[in-house]
């Protein structure tokens, strides 16, 4: 559906990611496409980068099973936290929330590793951001960067951070937001992913603040690494950000 509603406003020669898993018959028919467009030459003129979304993570989520089941083997109390937590970040982006939330609870109430504690909070973060619940969001975020802070890993408190400051975004307080993304930038030396997606959050929230100069210096720096590392996922998010830098300024 959303290729046929946007395809017209792409220019030739446009990069277009494609979730193959959703263009069976029946999604195409819905949407009103007599043929395959990824087979029919309806995309010659665009770079098409077709990925098995759906089926990569499923596959993903059946080797977090197997881990989860050798780990209740051993016995190992918190080995089996951690192949839960694990499992569920999968789960999580197959929509599977409802059905995770309680086991999350439960192993962060018990455990006392930090590390579980802290996969626990962020994927409980994450799945109340899910839910479009910010402020429960914001609770286990702040639960999650506290273990991440007492394991003494700046990736993972950025990450939490970064969850943080989407809970914060999505309850409107984006000045708060726009401080915790910074914060989060702060702890990142390299120029990882994290790195990156903490960079695309603030720009987003600084342009929505009013700020113009900054957040696309910040977008065309994030898309000129995702264009050298050929990270497709944030190239996009990149682009799609400074479409609406580029409408804000009435270009």
């Amino acid at each position: 559906a959303a290729l046929k509603a946007n395809l017209r406003d792409l220019p030739r020669g446009a990069t277009i990611i494609v979730n193959t898993d959703e263009f069976t018959s029946r999604n195409l028919s819905k949407v009103g496409y007599a043929a395959n467009p990824l087979e029919d030459g309806t995309l010659d003129s665009f770079h098409v980068h077709p990925v098995a979304l759906t089926s990569i993570t499923v596959e993903a989520l059946a080797g977090y099973d197997t881990c989860l089941e050798l780990a209740r083997r051993t016995g190992d109390a918190d080995l089996i936290d951690r192949a839960t937590c694990n499992e569920a970040t999968v789960a999580l982006a197959l929509g599977m929330i409802d059905t995770r939330i309680p086991t999350l609870r439960e192993i962060l109430t018990r455990n006392g590793s930090p590390t579980s504690c802290y996969l626990a909070s962020y994927n409980l973060a994450r799945a109340y951001e899910l839910r479009k619940e910010p402020k429960k969001s914001l609770f286990y975020g702040r639960i999650a960067r506290e273990h991440a802070s007492r394991l003494g890993e700046p990736q993972r408190v950025a990450a939490a951070s970064n969850q943080i400051a989407n809970a914060l975004l999505a309850d409107s307080c984006f000045e708060d937001a726009a401080g915790t993304y910074r914060e989060a930038l702060r702890l990142l030396a390299d120029r990882g992913s994290w790195l990156q997606i903490c960079s695309l959050n603030l720009a987003y929230c600084e342009l929505v603040l009013g700020q113009r100069r900054q957040p696309l210096a910040r977008l065309w720096k994030v898309l000129r690494d995702c264009r050298r590392s050929g990270d497709l996922r944030l190239e996009m998010i990149a682009r799609i950000d400074l479409c609406y830098a580029n409408l804000e300024l009435g270009r």
